[in-house]
């Protein structure tokens, strides 16, 4: 997952390096773009652990072979589609297209 998110350019470091160029302090914005990209680099790493560590958790708490565990897979994805279909009525209401 951090590796993806690193294939994404940063507009806050896009910005801090452009500003630093035009202040002749390259070397002070390479050192910044770095810093975030190490904090992202964590952040995302450490979210992924954790999800995967409360997985677990949780799947070692529901009975083998039940019917929560089918639900509780299942709901993730549906909570993710729903709230994506709100966001965009939210916005196509805002334009005035609805």
């Amino acid at each position: 997952m951090a590796i993806a998110a690193g294939f994404v350019p940063c507009s806050g470091a896009i910005l801090i390096l452009l500003f630093t160029m035009a202040n002749g302090l390259i070397l002070a914005g390479i050192a910044m773009a770095a810093a975030i990209a190490l904090g992202m680099g964590l952040t995302l790493a450490g979210l992924g652990i954790a999800s995967i560590l409360l997985r677990h958790q949780v799947a070692d708490r529901l009975p083998e072979g039940g019917r929560a565990g089918h639900w509780l897979a299942l709901s993730g994805p549906v909570l993710v589609i729903t709230i994506g279909t709100i966001l965009l009525a939210a916005h196509l209401a805002a334009q005035g297209s609805i």
